[in-house]
């Protein structure tokens, strides 16, 4: 969406952006090429691989890096399995894949028990 790309070129002012996908290289290139920017395919997240490499090859140090993704269950667990900073945004599609509309199941069992023990409530924003 033209929102995302406005949002993505204002973003590159400041910072590196870089996609990390599960996804194949054929099907990432596209979105690589029209944003401009950087990306790792078959990150198998939630591994931390594709973290891995985008830190080796900026040579960043953790605290310079996040994770902001759309799944509890790949995303911010490879974020906080790599130890740096995580945020959960919802998803732009409202369709998904088999295996992520599985993975959306159980995130939606997690938040839900996250937020009735006060830990994490959809729309707030949380210091580490």
């Amino acid at each position: 969406p033209k929102k995302v790309e406005q949002l993505l070129s204002q973003l590159k002012n400041d910072f590196s952006v870089v996609i990390i996908s599960n996804n194949t290289n054929k099907r990432l290139r596209p979105y690589l090429e029209t944003l401009k920017i950087e990306g790792v395919a078959w990150a198998l997240k939630p591994f931390t691989r594709g973290l891995r490499k985008i830190q080796k090859r900026h040579h960043l140090k953790k605290e310079e890096m996040v994770m902001i993704g759309d799944q509890l269950m790949t995303d911010v667990v490879a974020g906080n399995h790599f130890r740096i900073m995580t945020i959960l945004v919802d998803p732009l599609s409202t369709k998904d894949l088999k295996i992520t509309s599985i993975n959306r199941y159980f995130e939606r069992k997690k938040i839900e028990r996250l937020s009735k023990q006060g830990i994490l409530k959809r729309g707030n924003y949380y210091e580490q």
